[in-house]
């Protein structure tokens, strides 16, 4: 079983792999009229020396992305990217934001695959305009999330090469149940899937997925908030390989984090 991978991570020999960033493969389409503005890159190292693409993020408020806590564990400079179309593009510095704090979720354990999330400040407020703005928060259950879409620069197929582009993929909810048959409890999955944390998208008919180098990076839905585009329902975590028909990829459930993610960054 193949998992998101943040930096640093390696995959296990058998069994459940660690969790390794996963990305959109066929069925993918590129945006080419502009970035999606809550969707940020995360940049890993020092800009001086060596620095690699690692995990996507989302904007939620002027100083704070919700990710991936496994794209947190390397003990490293991170930046934040915004507004980002193609990662070959030329960096705006106003678009580049160094990371001050990291909140991983204090329930997260490496060699687990639960509650997979965290919020990266940035030292200073992040420009927000029609390329980069915050997505809502899922708040209860009244809204709609039997399709979503997953955003990424990962590989485009399992062991595929890294995209230059942002891409999407529109997936299918599975219930808890049907993504429990693929995902039976293990060194790393001791409790099975948890349907309270977990959500599980992919397709049945196509070969629809997230990838390696996903991981972190936002599943959305749409808003009918005429001031929220978008409401953030889950964060890539983990999987099967890539674009296996009929097996899901597993996403944090953000609306069980909402109140420690509000505690942290509205705590008044």
């Amino acid at each position: 079983m193949r998992k998101p991978l943040g930096p640093g991570r390696k995959q296990d020999q058998g069994g459940l792999l660690r969790p390794r960033p996963r990305r959109a493969g066929r069925g993918r389409g590129e945006h080419k009229d502009g970035a999606i503005p809550h969707m940020v890159l995360l940049v890993h190292g020092d800009f001086m020396e060596t620095y690699q693409w690692h995990c996507g993020g989302t904007i939620i408020s002027e100083k704070f992305v919700l990710t991936a806590a496994q794209c947190t564990i390397k003990d490293e400079v991170i930046y934040v990217r915004t507004a980002t179309v193609k990662k070959s593009d030329a960096l705006d510095p106003k678009r580049l934001y160094k990371v001050a704090r990291i909140v991983r979720h204090p329930d997260y354990n490496e060699v687990e695959d639960y509650n997979d999330i965290a919020l990266l400040e940035t030292q200073t407020e992040m420009l927000l305009d029609r390329l980069a703005m915050p997505a809502c928060l899922p708040v209860g259950d009244s809204y709609n999330d039997s399709s979503a879409v997953a955003l990424g620069f990962g590989t485009v197929g399992f062991g595929g090469k890294f995209s230059d582009s942002l891409s999407k993929v529109v997936l299918t909810k599975f219930s808890s149940e049907e993504c429990a048959k693929h995902y039976k409890p293990a060194s790393d999955l001791p409790y099975g899937i948890k349907g309270n944390i977990h959500l599980c998208y992919g397709d049945k008919i196509v070969s629809r997925d997230t990838c390696t180098g996903d991981a972190g990076g936002p599943l959305h839905i749409d808003n009918k908030d005429v001031h929220c585009m978008f409401r953030v329902i889950g964060i890539i975590s983990f999987g099967i390989a890539c674009g296996i028909i009929g097996v899901p990829g597993v996403y944090t459930r953000v609306a069980a984090y909402t109140p420690w993610i509000e505690s942290i960054v509205w705590p008044d």
